[in-house]
């Protein structure tokens, strides 16, 4: 039985959060800093043309690793899984780092996501394990802070390491920061409960997960690019992923310890939750993805100057986060958060697409500010309404769950901006079409003619406008959440047995 929660010290609690966000923000920087290598990768192992995958392949693994991680920590314990997804992490940035060939460096990165998808599940499993839900707000707010502070070090620190030391340095760079993550993670989890159960994993409901997954995001990451969208292969493709998902829910049914336990979707706010996180990500994470790419294309900025840009969003993002957190904490209500951060996101959304032809660097940073409010008053708090909701005995795999359906949406969003701004672009004078010009600019930052630069408004201003839709959903499925008390304690774990 583990201790309550009320019996760890301030001391430990703090070691503990430090050694959870240290790891996460490991995955998280991963995630990023190969951003502004993937053009001399492409290059060196002559594969320019595919260099996405090295994205890609992270981004599957990670996903579909995240609620896996979740039930094995529920029966196993975070320490055991949090230490695993360390060493996996570790060791798959040596294979990245030693990789002489694109497809070897591919492999590896799908094994590094493995580790990733596992670090950051463990992350917000691990503070729930000592932090009392109505206190989880503020430290939901450290985390969200690092999260961002990865997502603006990741493209810089790749930038500088690519540039003066070769891309292998990205890589090399996660042995030191690894090492300590397990000396931390071995000293601060020794308190945290270990159960000792006599229970099997659901191996095929995890199989099955990671192949539906898999053909999800590889329909979203290869439609209107490998494949046309109404090409016989890419409609076999999402029959395949539809039939696996199927297959995934079934086998949830009957399974004695299922991946994702289908008591959980019985609980309301549980329910309206998910529903919202992957909305958020859809809409709020697609535009964060998009907006780099316009201020290129249709505003002629350079990648260095178009990233910098988005600063405002981070300190707005970050900001949201610790206010969100704190106010949580301090009155335990926290309904009025994803409602603001929805309406934030479809205001800021609306004004993208409304102003898109003449926005001016002043004009463009406080709705940057307002969208980054969006996703710091939106994500911290859907976690923490997650983790309230649901029994402590499935604590792991609901809050595993929630960035499960944050990398879905995320990824989801993603490719159907980019498909309402191919569809709304048409094909450009050169003949190329709105995918290729996105993928170009995300890859090589290539500069665009003044005309092609005007083509491409027609088609992110149709992006702007869909992801403002997504985000009005949002704001009307808000409506409905439930507010639960949040407890300021908890009972030691119920039994699992």
């Amino acid at each position: 039985m583990s201790p309550p929660l009320h019996s760890f010290t301030p001391r430990e609690v703090r070691t503990v959060v430090f050694g959870a966000v240290l790891g996460m923000f490991l995955a998280s920087l991963d995630a990023t800093i190969v951003a502004t290598a993937l053009p001399q990768i492409g290059r060196e192992t002559n594969a320019l043309d595919h260099v996405g995958w090295i994205v890609t392949a992270y981004l599957i693994t990670s996903t579909a690793a995240s609620p896996i991680y979740g039930r094995l920590s529920d029966l196993y314990g975070r320490r055991t899984m949090l230490q695993t997804a360390i060493l996996i992490f570790v060791a798959a940035s040596i294979l990245c780092a030693l990789a002489d060939s694109f497809v070897t460096l591919a492999l590896a990165r799908a094994l590094q996501g493995v580790g990733g998808g596992g670090l950051i599940a463990m992350a917000h499993a691990t503070i729930a394990d000592v932090v009392a839900p109505r206190d989880r707000g503020r430290y939901q707010g450290i985390i969200s802070g690092a999260f961002a502070a990865s997502n603006v070090l990741g493209p810089i620190l790749g930038g500088v390491l690519t540039q003066r030391a070769g891309w292998p340095w990205i890589f090399w760079i996660n042995l030191p920061l690894g090492l300590i993550c397990v000396v931390v993670a071995r000293a601060a989890l020794k308190r945290l409960h270990t159960p000792r159960v006599e229970r099997r994993v659901d191996w095929l409901g995890a199989l099955l997960l990671i192949l539906a997954t898999t053909a999800t995001l590889l329909v979203a990451s290869t439609g209107g690019r490998d494949f046309a969208w109404r090409s016989f292969e890419m409609g076999l493709l999402a029959l395949f992923a539809v039939a696996l998902w199927g297959a995934f829910v079934q086998r949830q049914r009957v399974a004695a310890d299922p991946i994702l336990p289908p008591r959980m979707f019985k609980i309301a706010p549980y329910r309206v939750t998910i529903a919202s996180t992957a909305l958020a990500t859809m809409s709020l994470t697609g535009l964060t993805v998009l907006l780099p790419l316009y201020l290129q294309l249709a505003r002629g900025l350079d990648p260095e100057a178009a990233g910098f840009s988005l600063i405002p969003a981070t300190l707005g993002s970050v900001s949201g986060s610790l206010v969100a957190g704190w106010w949580i904490s301090r009155t335990g209500r926290y309904k009025f958060f994803p409602m603001l951060g929805f309406a934030l996101g479809a205001v800021g959304a609306a004004l993208l697409a409304w102003r898109a032809p003449d926005l001016t660097q002043a004009s463009l940073l406080p709705i940057l500010g307002a969208l980054g409010l969006g996703i710091g008053f939106t994500f911290p708090t859907t976690m923490v309404i997650v983790q309230n909701a649901v029994e402590r005995r499935d604590l792991g795999s609901a809050t595993a769950s929630v960035s499960f359906f944050r990398s879905l949406g995320g990824a989801t969003g993603v490719a159907l901006l980019y498909a309402v701004f191919s569809v709304a672009f048409g094909t450009g004078a050169d003949g190329e079409s709105g995918l290729v010009l996105l993928d170009r600019a995300a890859s090589s930052g290539a500069a665009l003619a003044v005309a092609t630069r005007a083509d491409a408004l027609d088609g992110f201003r149709a992006a702007f406008a869909c992801a403002g839709l997504i985000a009005v959903i949002g704001f009307v499925l808000a409506l409905f959440l439930e507010e639960m008390p949040l407890k300021r304690g908890d009972a030691p774990l119920p039994s699992v047995e």
